[in-house]
């Protein structure tokens, strides 16, 4: 029993080297142990594939590209209109006491944020105000409906990073009620925040109007009251002096509540301060400078070097020998080490007093400074009030009541003034009060489509059509058991290919012994038979069979042509057809087919008599002759060994063509006779599992199998003849 890849010889006189060897890798289905292969000729492998599936590969291309083009030109366009504003705080003018009016509503008008008026654009009801200000016809055109109603709207609503710039983008089949629905949303925003604008303005007139009333009615109560004090007691004596300290007790009160006022205002805002400042970093990174980490390097280096002897190493042993484990080890914990190292480190940093730290303590500062003023004060009017109390608590007892009465009266007409003034600010205001969503770009109507973008589409369609024939043409591949190349053949037979003969075109045409025959067939069977005879150690075997796993493998044209070889480089040389079923050899070389190896066998004549001389002197053939009963059993006399062993003494290499070996006993009863046999593959038709059966037979019956010949092989260039040979009939198995 002979054992596979032990042979030292290779496939063009090149020595087969064993630890060569690569583990099997897929290559589209085929698993191969053979030569380890180049970029290049990976990239040869995938056009051989390619090449080997392009009807079906074309086929899925321009159907996934029909249905793609389909979809794409029977969906329903889509346009993108877009509508963007700019959000700033509220704002009113009105003349008049401004500066009264932002000191007043500062509390009250709530300064909405950008997020907060995204937030507010998004909502159902304004989506639903806008959507019902749409026309009902391009309602339907846009959005297949006239109900002013949707239960989701194609909106987006956008803010662009750091900044006050809020995008209106509505989708819709018209490009008309795109630009229409977006620029009602825009509209019922402004609307709608003008209105809130509005009924804050409302709250803060009902509130000073109920304060002017209030003020209005014990204003009147206090003139009552010192007009019935007249009447009954008469009109006291009051002096000047006494008027004058009843006005100053009006102001002084007055300025008591203002400076409360301004007291409590300033300690709100520095505690809003205080709070933000313990939020705020006062220090930021204004500069940074970042080096290479040295050590990285050293590691990367180490790595890179790692993975060369890796490289080299794959060159003489498998991947999990211990020498390749050991290298894949270290460059694993190099590996570790580095992403435990900062690639980067920090060589220098600037650091720069944050601004706005700065502008809050500064508003801090002035806080403070407001609080101690308006203490200050009112420390201040406090005791001046209480200075003019007790003076006008000295006066008797009706003077005082009257001085008094009058000072609330006085206070009480300052309060009405001021009141009334700023009921009139803010009716001015209300009539003023400017949106705070002010329009930068209207939607207009486009003409292109944004869905389906037909370039981005068409590319997407080409690639996934592309992706949809590259995986057919590979799932296909995997799936086809025949074999294609010659690394796959010998991954799959574990035997050297001796020599890959080239496809012809025009079919058989003649033998390589022709004058016309192409030059590149010739070299190649050349090739063979050095690979056969002049590379094996020691004696080369004389008797060989050459044979195929099925029928229309081209055994038959490739033992005579062989034959020829071997007798061009002056050997003698016997061609036996040992296909007693369908004799092809006599055909080949034009030849008569009456009398040859049956009936040798047969005792019915001599060698001598059966045998016929070629074109060649040193090339002799023994047809099969005439159709035995029981073709096995003529083959499995004694006299076939007997004529097997008499003419390996009279020639230097007898050839024998017999039935292929699968599914048939011809097949592997010759080659049990024979020195050595010869399995011819057809590319692209012979299966693998009819190769490894052929192969196990010839085991089997213990005949040295020499190799393959890879017959009709796409890997060389394809040659053709350019008339036919004189004496070749059209036969060719």
């Amino acid at each position: 029993m002979n054992q596979r890849k032990t042979d030292p010889s290779s496939r063009d006189l090149v020595p087969y080297d064993p630890t060569r060897m690569v583990k099997a890798e897929p290559v589209y289905g085929d698993y191969y142990y053979g030569y380890a292969q180049s970029k290049s000729a990976q990239a040869k492998s995938y056009l051989q594939l390619l090449q080997r599936q392009r009807k079906l590969a074309l086929g899925v291309f321009a159907a996934v590209m029909i249905l793609g083009l389909l979809w794409l030109f029977t969906r329903t366009p889509l346009y993108k209109s877009t509508a963007e504003v700019l959000v700033t705080p509220l704002s009113g003018s009105g003349g008049g006491n401004s500066e009264l009016i932002a000191s007043n509503l500062e509390v009250m008008f709530r300064i909405r944020t950008v997020a907060t008026q995204v937030k507010m654009m998004k909502s159902p009801d304004l989506l639903d105000t806008a959507f019902a200000n749409v026309p009902p016809q391009m309602r339907q055109q846009g959005f297949g409906t006239r109900n002013s109603k949707l239960s989701a709207y194609p909106v987006t609503i956008t803010n662009p990073k750091d900044t006050e710039i809020v995008g209106i983008e509505v989708l819709s089949q018209n490009p008309k009620a795109a630009a229409a629905f977006a620029n009602e949303i825009l509209l019922a925003s402004m609307n709608r925040r003008q209105e809130n604008a509005r009924a804050i303005a409302e709250m803060a007139t009902e509130q000073v109007s109920s304060e002017l009333t209030d003020t209005s009615k014990e204003l009147e109560s206090k003139l009552s009251e010192l007009a019935a004090l007249k009447r009954e007691r008469g009109i006291p004596d009051i002096t000047e002096q006494t008027k004058t300290d009843a006005a100053s007790l009006a102001a002084l009160e007055t300025a008591v509540s203002t400076a409360k006022s301004d007291l409590a205002t300033a300690q709100h805002r520095r505690e809003t301060l205080a709070r933000e400042l313990s939020r705020t970093s006062n220090k930021v990174v204004a500069s940074t400078v970042f080096s290479e980490n040295p050590t990285t390097r050293a590691i990367e280096d180490q790595i890179e070097k790692l993975q060369q002897d890796k490289a080299a190493a794959l060159l003489e042993y498998q991947p999990n020998a211990p020498e390749v484990r050991n290298i894949n080890d270290q460059i694993t914990e190099l590996k570790r080490r580095e992403a435990d190292m900062m690639k980067n480190v920090i060589s220098g940093q600037t650091v720069a007093p944050n601004p706005i730290y700065q502008s809050l303590s500064d508003q801090y500062v002035n806080s403070q400074v407001a609080i101690r003023e308006a203490q200050s004060r009112l420390s201040v009017m406090s005791a001046q009030t209480d200075q003019m109390r007790a003076r006008i608590k000295q006066l008797p007892d009706y003077e005082e009541k009257v001085t008094l009465l009058m000072g609330r009266i006085g206070e009480l007409q300052t309060s009405k003034a001021y009141l009334t003034s700023q009921m009139q600010a803010l009716r001015l205001s209300m009539r003023a009060i400017l949106p705070n969503v002010v329009p930068i770009t209207h939607a207009r109507a486009s003409h292109f489509p944004v869905s389906p973008n037909i370039p981005i589409s068409l590319m997407m369609i080409f690639a996934f059509a592309a992706l949809a024939s590259l995986g057919a043409a590979v799932l296909r591949d995997q799936l086809d058991e025949r074999i294609h190349t010659s690394d796959t053949l010998e991954g799959s037979a574990g035997y050297r290919v001796l020599a890959s003969i080239p496809l012809v075109r025009n079919g058989f045409q003649g033998l390589v012994s022709d004058e016309n025959c192409p030059s590149g067939l010739l070299e190649n069977f050349r090739i063979l038979r050095n690979n056969i005879f002049l590379t094996a150690q020691g004696p080369h075997p004389r008797v060989i069979v050459i044979t195929s796993p099925s029928a229309g493998e081209g055994k038959s044209t490739m033992t005579a042509n062989l034959a020829i070889t071997a007798a061009m480089s002056h050997k003698r040389v016997l061609l036996i057809d040992g296909d007693l079923r369908h004799p092809s050899v006599h055909l080949t070389f034009g030849m008569s087919n009456e009398v040859g190896l049956s009936t040798v066998l047969q005792g019915e004549a001599s060698l001598e008599e059966c045998l016929q001389q070629s074109s060649l002197d040193n090339l002799q053939v023994l047809p099969a002759g005439p159709t035995p009963a029981f073709p096995p059993e003529l083959l499995a006399s004694p006299a076939m060994a007997d004529l097997l062993a008499s003419v390996r003494e009279e020639y230097d290499s007898v050839l024998l063509d017999c039935t292929p070996v699968v599914n048939l006993s011809d097949g592997a009863q010759l080659a049990s006779l024979a020195e050595g046999a010869i399995m011819v593959v057809s590319a692209s038709k012979t299966e693998r599992s009819s190769l490894l059966e052929g192969l196990r037979i010839l085991e089997q019956v213990g005949v040295p199998v020499l190799g393959i010949v890879y017959n009709r092989s796409a890997e060389t260039e394809p040659t053709e003849w350019t008339e036919s040979a004189p004496k070749a009939l059209p036969y060719h198995d």
